[in-house]
């Protein structure tokens, strides 16, 4: 994130968005997903001072005020558009996992409620 590198294995368990979130993005660059989600100061300073392993060498930087600067010039509608995108794509997301939780549901009450040959025949 911003070119530093951080160790969240604290967040695990803890994080707000799930530990998928973290899982997915690990060994990334995660800075416009963790930009999307608005953090608090808190957490930001939590995170530079309880998990910031380094920065990554200069050679590997990324200029984020150059995105910054065309997103700008491209207007708010492009940015805009962007975030919602990533937004959308979070909320598919948990969709899929509570849409996984149903059916697992479903299967487990369906075997468990489940009546033996015997009583199906005439």
């Amino acid at each position: 994130i911003h070119n530093k590198v951080y160790d969240l294995r604290p967040l695990l368990g803890a994080h707000p968005g799930g530990d998928e979130m973290l899982l997915t993005r690990a060994g990334t660059d995660a800075t416009k997903e963790f930009e999307v989600f608005e953090h608090s100061e808190k957490a930001r300073v939590r995170r530079d001072q309880d998990m910031l392993v380094g920065e990554l060498v200069p050679t590997d930087h990324k200029d984020y005020s150059a995105e910054e600067d065309a997103a700008a010039g491209g207007g708010v509608v492009g940015g805009a558009v962007q975030r919602v995108s990533e937004v959308e794509e979070y909320l598919q997301q948990k969709v899929t996992d509570v849409a996984i939780v149903v059916a697992a549901v479903y299967a487990y009450r369906s075997w468990t409620h489940r009546k033996p040959l015997s009583q199906l025949t005439y």
